[in-house]
This record gives structure tokens, C-alpha cells and sequence, in this order.
């Protein structure tokens, strides 16, 4: 009985200090354990410009706006979309410079460039647009067995409405 209770006793107690070993490495691993820095958005968005104009310039009064660049949709339907935003601002100006940018991305287009163009009738905006990478159809083939289809409950259909 004795000999029971002693073997007991140094049973826990070999496994109380095995554990506190452990303790003691676990806590050693954490200490050395690089640990990720906090992704911020914020850092990605771009710094605004200052802009250097002198106080005496004449502000270009724009007539009209043309379109260019690689365009995958219609240029009337694009003229259409960005008319209220280039017929508010009859200036060229940082503050159309920025809500072009902004009526653009909203389409799915960056606007690359935003300059003047001389016609007859007075100068003219030039609006240069870049389609942005957007996914905007995703083909998803998945080859199954009879037996999986049966024995699965995942199907094409189900993948593509996940997406």
C-alpha cells in the first residue's frame, strides 16, 4: 500500500515538472517568434499631388471632352457615363482632375491622363482611360466521376454561384 502510494506521488510529481519544462520551452519559443506587422489600407492609397500653378495663371476653359485609350466598352456609352462629371467642371482643374478619376473608377476605367486639345470650336478635353484588371467572368470546369458526383455534394453550379 505504501509502495503504491509512494509510486503515485513520484508519478505526479515526474509529470508536474515534465509539464513545467514545458512551460518553460513553450514560453522561450514565443519569445522568439516573429510576429506579422498589422497591414494597413490606408498605406496603399496615393499621396495627392501639390500643385505648383502661380496665382496669375488664366484657368484653360474646356468646350467640349474626347475620349482615347484601350476601350472595351462603347465610347457613346462611355461619353454618356462621364458627361455629368466633365460638363460640371468647364475648368481644367485639380477638382476635375479628381472627380474624373473617381467617375472613371466607378465604370471600371483609371484615367491615365486628363490634357486639352485644340479645335476650332476651343479646347477640348482630353480624356485618356485604361481598363482596370477586373475578373469579370470565371469559366469553372470540374471533372467528376459518376461516382463522386453521386457521392459529393459539391457540383459546377455550386462553385460558380460561390464566386
Amino acid at each position: 500500500m505504501i509502495r503504491s502510494l509512494f509510486i503515485t506521488c513520484w508519478c505526479v510529481a515526474a509529470v508536474a515538472s515534465h509539464a513545467a519544462a514545458d512551460d518553460s520551452d513553450d514560453e522561450a519559443l514565443r519569445a522568439d517568434e516573429v510576429k506579422p506587422d498589422q497591414f494597413d489600407p490606408l498605406t496603399c492609397r496615393q499621396k495627392k499631388r501639390q500643385v505648383t500653378a502661380s496665382v496669375d495663371a488664366i484657368p484653360v476653359t474646356l468646350v467640349d471632352f474626347n475620349l482615347s485609350g484601350a476601350l472595351t466598352d462603347p465610347e457613346p456609352t462611355l461619353r454618356t457615363l462621364l458627361a455629368p462629371t466633365m460638363q460640371r467642371h468647364r475648368v481644367l482643374s485639380e477638382d476635375l482632375r479628381e472627380e474624373a478619376t473617381a467617375a472613371a473608377a466607378a465604370i471600371g476605367y483609371q484615367l491615365v491622363g486628363l490634357g486639352t486639345k485644340d479645335t476650332p470650336n476651343g479646347k477640348h478635353a482630353q480624356v485618356h482611360l485604361s481598363p482596370m484588371p477586373i475578373v469579370r467572368k470565371v469559366n469553372v470546369k470540374i471533372r467528376q466521376s459518376i461516382r463522386d458526383t453521386l457521392t459529393t455534394p459539391l457540383f459546377e453550379e455550386e462553385v460558380q454561384r460561390r464566386m
